[in-house]
């Protein structure tokens, strides 16, 4: 990963996000990233350039590691590699009250909405204003799309977000493969879906007829507003609902990467969990989907397609463990590394080394942003050094929880006090003012 200086703007960027709240930017990632390189190299060159680039295949990874161990900002870098590829991506945060994973519609909803492909270059301003009209299911996220709420498409220019909307791209030769005119070969489980997907497509095809168009709309994202009347006359008489958003969803896959994207990397994260309050039916409910997605990705029946699910320590050793068909299939001898590259969990707390290398290594990448985001002039990088050590080693020694997270905040929190009141040497009750 780049250790150099990132920009200003990206520099205040970073450390405003990670001051703020410990989670990665969303930008200039390179810069702050450590420990990571032999999972990503092995994601990139094993499984997006080999398995599902070259074999056609497809991946399911569980990602490992406490709260604040880093599994956010593993997710972004994965992302950001798989946009580099050309990859389609789509991230998910996961919660018992806005998107628990056992509830498929909700969760199709927002992998409806958050679907995206990074272009290689700045789309011209043709293309920046033809993407997508203005309807409520591709603008904004509606009431109805809880896994997405506060979540908008990208005001990035070089970002297409949203199932539809790259669907209508796809139709007006805005992608960089040729527009695919007929479905009907795509193979797909759910095959009223492959029907309305063809029906959207030879309506933005033809042009003027809003309101269909917008009809088609709402029933692809799930929505239960839409004219019926409309959708009889296209011969579509079910809904998105619980017994077939999964099949749907799994659907939509085979019918992006059959408009000429290499693959879709789905990228769970559990941003907040309550196993000990879930009931056996929800962890069922989740132990099957789950179950399911890791036997269509061994049979490859769901080609070019990698799912990751972060979770924490006590998923495997409370959740999977009261589910045998699912333990048996992410048990493993051995972590993920170049050794064992085939190995289904990726355990994050590998990455920061005993010794404090890691949280050192990142405090002075974090104190190189601080000096280009802040314009710091008398910056002492030798003094920097000697205070980072000490406070690696109080952190290790008496605070550590949160991992990652605590160690990023406080971090920051400790050079902002250098560059407004001067460098000075860290003492045991400053540390212990601040954090105990």
């Amino acid at each position: 990963m780049n250790s150099e200086l990132p920009d200003r703007r990206l520099a205040q960027e970073i450390i405003d996000c990670m001051g703020e709240s410990g989670q990665p930017p969303e930008h200039g990632l390179e810069f702050v990233t450590v420990g990571l390189d032999s999972f990503l190299e092995i994601i990139e060159h094993e499984y997006l350039g080999r398995l599902l680039g070259e074999a056609g295949g497809s991946a399911f990874r569980l990602v490992e590691g406490s709260y604040g161990a880093g599994k956010t900002h593993f997710l972004r870098c994965v992302r950001s590699i798989a946009q580099r590829l050309g990859f389609l991506t789509c991230s998910v945060d996961l919660s018992p009250a806005e998107c628990p994973y056992e509830d498929a519609v909700r969760v199709y909803r927002a992998a409806y909405n958050l679907v995206s492909y990074r272009f290689s270059s700045p789309p011209t301003d043709t293309m920046k204003n033809s993407g997508s009209k203005s309807h409520p299911e591709t603008e904004s996220v509606g009431e109805n799309h809880d896994c997405a709420r506060d979540t908008v498409p990208s005001i990035q220019p070089e970002i297409l977000q949203g199932f539809t909307n790259i669907l209508r791209y796809s139709v007006q030769g805005k992608l960089p493969f040729p527009p695919l005119k007929s479905l009907e070969d795509v193979p797909v489980e759910n095959f009223t879906f492959r029907l309305v997907c063809q029906r959207f497509m030879d309506i933005c095809r033809q042009g003027g007829r809003e309101d269909e168009e917008l009809v088609l709309e709402h029933w692809l994202g799930g929505s239960a507003s839409y004219e019926r009347g409309i959708l009889r006359q296209f011969g579509i008489y079910d809904d998105i609902a619980s017994d077939n958003a999964m099949p749907i969803l799994r659907s939509m896959v085979s019918i992006l990467t059959a408009l000429g994207f290499p693959g879709v990397i789905f990228l769970f994260d559990e941003v907040d969990r309550q196993s000990c309050s879930a009931s056996v039916k929800h962890l069922q409910a989740i132990g099957d989907t789950l179950r399911q997605l890791i036997d269509l990705c061994a049979s490859s029946r769901l080609p070019r397609v990698m799912f990751f699910y972060a979770a924490p320590p006590e998923f495997m050793r409370l959740d999977v463990a009261s589910y045998p068909a699912l333990q048996q299939r992410l048990a493993r001898p051995l972590n993920m590394s170049r050794s064992s590259p085939q190995s289904v969990v990726i355990n994050l707390e590998e990455a920061m080394q005993s010794d404090g290398s890691f949280f050192r290594e990142l405090g002075r990448r974090l104190a190189k942003a601080a000096v280009v985001a802040w314009d710091w002039q008398d910056f002492d990088a030798e003094l920097l050094e000697t205070n980072l050590g000490f406070f690696v080693n109080f952190m290790l020694d008496h605070v550590f929880t949160g991992g990652y997270r605590s160690f990023v905040k406080f971090w920051i929190a400790i050079l902002y006090r250098f560059h407004s009141d001067g460098q000075r040497r860290l003492t045991e009750d400053d540390l212990s003012s601040l954090l105990l």
